[in-house]
């Protein structure tokens, strides 16, 4: 975080300079290098370099070399970016004026910085969310030229949503987050299928920074434009917003689904399953009923209890199912994760 901190003041800096210096023919002030033929001046490149690495409350300072090597970079990439045409794009003048908006205020310090973040942090933790996304990936010092061609993929697929195909579809086809589409068992571990997106439920510090920024400014049902993050371009939607769980602890009884494809086999896992959910209701001993029935072993001569855990851990049926129970003691009807019935 503090590196990233570092580098928006920096490149804030940059494009400034870029913006309002390079342009300029100065006189006495040697050019200390060209980048497709432009020059680029020595005046320009210690402004930027005197400017954050003097001031005392920048957070990480660098070395000449490390700033002249980010310098080189950032101008071949707002070069690059003028000669595709990006430069008169309304999302580029935008993000021009947030940068000049930004200068005019005092960097802040590593203090406020944490402060600010802690009690974002806490806020977010009141809530959690439950979200599906559509991954396009990207690394994340691509050219221009790969990140645009990236982001028109991420909006043509926003686009098909918006015009009323199904998410999870539209994911499962595009996605590139292996989970989304159904995985082949293998001898190590057996087939699962595919989420279509479904993230589940978590709530602030579990997903990267980006993406919980972009998660937390949506309503329920709504689409997000593409959110870009360390592993390429996002475009998430929304699907739940509830209290926050905080950390629990429940037992369960699980039913192996395997060979449920089968209609006979099927329909003896239910009637099974409606079977246990009969003594559970009659006021049964859950725990000796989970040592007699659980095909979850692990759990199962614990009386059925699993360790506390939070609204990540756990597929999203089985955290919305959890959701609803009010006080010690409550159940729920019987329900159908992908690891079988609870």
């Amino acid at each position: 975080m503090m590196n990233f901190k570092w580098s928006a003041a920096v490149i804030t800096a940059m494009i400034l300079t870029l913006t309002s210096a390079f342009g300029q023919q100065k006189e006495n002030d040697a050019v200390l290098m060209r980048i497709n033929g432009e020059p680029i001046y020595k005046s320009d490149f210690l402004y930027v370099y005197n400017k954050n690495n003097n001031n005392p409350q920048v957070i990480d300072p660098k070395t000449v070399d490390e700033y002249l090597e980010l310098f080189i970079n950032f101008n071949l990439k707002v070069k690059e970016a003028v000669s595709l045409g990006m430069d008169t794009l309304e999302s580029f003048k935008k993000e021009l004026s947030g940068y000049r908006k930004q200068l005019a205020q005092p960097y802040l310090s590593d203090t406020e910085v944490t402060e600010r973040l802690i009690q974002e942090a806490w806020e977010r933790m009141q809530t959690d969310l439950r979200a599906s996304h559509i991954l396009f990936m990207l690394p994340e010092n691509s050219l221009p030229k790969d990140t645009l061609r990236v982001y028109e993929k991420a909006m043509k697929a926003r686009n098909r949503i918006l015009a009323g195909e199904d998410f999870g579809l539209v994911a499962r086809e595009l996605s590139e987050d292996p989970s989304a589409r159904d995985m082949a068992a293998t001898a190590q571990r057996p087939g699962m299928p595919g989420n279509n997106g479904d993230l589940g439920y978590f709530s602030a510090l579990d997903m990267v920074y980006p993406f919980e920024n972009g998660a937390y400014a949506l309503n329920v049902g709504e689409i997000s434009m593409p959110v870009r993050s360390s592993f390429g371009y996002h475009i998430i939607k929304l699907t739940d917003r509830t209290p926050a769980m905080g950390k629990v602890r429940v037992a369960h009884i699980m039913v192996n689904a395997g060979g449920a494809a089968d209609p006979t086999r099927e329909s003896e896992i239910i009637s099974r399953v409606n079977e246990i959910y009969a003594k559970v209701e009659g006021g049964e001993d859950f725990a000796e009923l989970a040592r007699k029935y659980s095909d979850d072993r692990g759990t199962a001569q614990k009386g059925g209890e699993l360790p506390w855990f939070g609204v990540n851990r756990m597929v999203p049926e089985f955290i919305a199912a959890i959701k609803e129970l009010q006080k010690p003691g409550d159940f729920t009807k019987p329900l159908k994760t992908a690891y079988g019935w609870h």
